[in-house]
């Protein structure tokens, strides 16, 4: 029994393979594709719909820009969530920073891009009635691919605390 003590010891202080935590994350985009309509959960913690958030929002964003993600739906799940100031604790300021403005922008302009996103208007017209997103979404296309290897690295360091409950 002492031996088995001991595994579990050193099980708890090494990370999991790299092949794990991809998993992990090829999970959490199952999840998006899964629920569709939904990212933030309130049976999650606040960092694990923070990673829900930052997927969803980078498969739009980095694409389509940040009206498309409004106009998709996701705006209070991406600028009024958790995930601005989780993602200034994952050490991913400049993602953070970025986010900041876009969500000024988003409390300016967000219920008249959801409603003419309602209407049937496209994502490509809305992002060129509102031009103030184009700074931040060139901003943003710049430097989110400097952004998954530090995610990767922080949910391997926080490897069960991204696990997510099993669907009932």
């Amino acid at each position: 029994s002492h031996i088995c003590n001991r595994e579990k010891r050193s099980a708890m202080s090494t990370l999991p393979p790299p092949n794990q935590v991809y998993r992990l994350l090829d999970h959490y985009l199952a999840e998006l594709q899964r629920l569709p309509d939904t990212t933030v959960r309130a049976e999650l913690s606040d960092e694990q719909n923070a990673l829900l958030a930052y997927l969803r929002m980078d498969k739009i964003a980095e694409d389509e820009g940040f009206a498309a993600v409004i106009a998709a739906g996701f705006g209070r799940d991406v600028f009024e969530s958790s995930l601005i100031a989780e993602l200034h604790r994952w050490q991913i300021a400049d993602t953070a920073r970025i986010l900041e403005q876009a969500a000024a922008l988003y409390r300016r302009h967000g219920g008249e891009i959801e409603s003419r996103a309602a209407a049937g208007e496209s994502a490509e017209s809305l992002r060129a009635d509102y031009p103030d997103f184009a700074p931040l979404d060139e901003a943003y296309y710049l430097t989110c691919e400097d952004d998954f290897p530090k995610i990767y690295i922080y949910v391997r360091h926080r490897y069960p605390a991204f696990v997510l409950p099993q669907a009932a």
